[in-house]
This record gives C-alpha cells, sequence and structure tokens, in this order.
C-alpha cells in the first residue's frame, strides 16, 4: 500500500475555501504532504476515539515519537516556504494552512464514512515502514488533498514561450472590417528591419 511517488497536482481545494500558494519546490511539496499526513492522523486520533479497538490514538503517539526528527524536518521546510512565500506575514499564513489542513480532514469525517478506518490502515502501513520512510515520502497519499501550488521547476508550469500571445493571432475588429486600417503588418515590418 505504500507507494514513493508523491503526487503532485495544483489546487488545494478545501470546502468553502481555499488556499492558493506559490510554486513549491520538490521538497517543499514532499514536506507539504509529510503535514498533510501528521494532520489526517492527528484529526483520526481526535475524532475516532469512540473506535477504542482501531488504536488510532495509540498508533498516533508512536507516529510522532517514532518520525519526529523526520517530522521535523518537514515542519522546518514548510516554515522556510512559508517565509519566502509571505515575508513577514508568514507565521500567520501558515497557521492559517495548516488550519485549514486539519478542517480538510475533519470535514471528510463527516463525508467518509469509513474515515477511521481508512486512517487506522495508513497509520498502521506507515509504522510498519522503514526509518526514514516519512522523511522520503514514503507513505500512502490518496486520501491526502493535492498539493496546494504547482512545484516550480515542474516543466507543466512553464510558459510555453514559443506559443505566440493571443493579441498577435487574433484580428482586431479594425483588421477584418478595415483591412487598410490594420497596422499590426507594418509595425512587423520594422521591428523586423530594425533588427
Amino acid at each position: 500500500m505504500l507507494h514513493a511517488a508523491v503526487v503532485l497536482l495544483a489546487g488545494f481545494g478545501m470546502a468553502g475555501s481555499a488556499m492558493a500558494l506559490p510554486c513549491m519546490t520538490r521538497e517543499e511539496a514532499l514536506a507539504e504532504q509529510a503535514r498533510g499526513l501528521q494532520s489526517a492522523l492527528m484529526v483520526a486520533a481526535l475524532k475516532c476515539v469512540h473506535k477504542a479497538d482501531l488504536k488510532l490514538y495509540e498508533n498516533y503517539n508512536a507516529f510522532i515519537t517514532r518520525f519526529n526528527p523526520e517530522l521535523s524536518t518537514h515542519s522546518e521546510v514548510m516554515q522556510a516556504y512559508f517565509r519566502r512565500s509571505y515575508g513577514a506575514g508568514n507565521k500567520h499564513a501558515l497557521n492559517e494552512y495548516m488550519t485549514s489542513l486539519a478542517n480538510y480532514f475533519s470535514l471528510d469525517t463527516f463525508n467518509n464514512p469509513k474515515f477511521c478506518e481508512d486512517m487506522a490502515k495508513v497509520v498502521e502501513a506507515v509504522l510498519a515502514a522503514p526509518d526514514g520512510a516519512v522523511l522520503r515520502g514514503q507513505f500512502e497519499t490518496d486520501f491526502l488533498p493535492p498539493n496546494s501550488a504547482p512545484t516550480c521547476n515542474d516543466a507543466r508550469n512553464v510558459v510555453n514561450r514559443d506559443v505566440p500571445a493571443l493579441s498577435g493571432t487574433i484580428p482586431d475588429l479594425a483588421s477584418i472590417h478595415m483591412p487598410d486600417l490594420d497596422t499590426r503588418p507594418r509595425q512587423a515590418a520594422d521591428a523586423a528591419s530594425a533588427d
């Protein structure tokens, strides 16, 4: 059930709100997923106390104890990301973000009747993983929301500079109805001869 692949999708959808963040490095995206894992397990430990047989509270504490150094590393990466992205308002933005993340999973407890059982499987799988699994992103991510921002170095986020601007390819009304008034071809020729 564990996989090393990190799902990097844009758009962090929340019920009723969304927090659009500036692009992330791959390390930051991985840190965000680890924080999502921690948040999901925390919500499960608190919301699923009525299902003591799942041992979510105990397993959450075991998760925090065992992976604390890895979680701390991811926390430092996220703090640096928010400092880079929000400057002086970084702490407030990070607090809002972490609250929205917890709210996302809290809402899932209402929308997913098997939330507790699903989270019990997730925490058991993480606890069965080798040391370093959380640091390397070797945990299930299907239950996590998509990353809140695209990765900065992802080729899918680079604007294709070879595609002409729309204003250069779509004629304006003057060029359709009165072609002699369209000055763009003359301006392009003048620009080309100037080079």
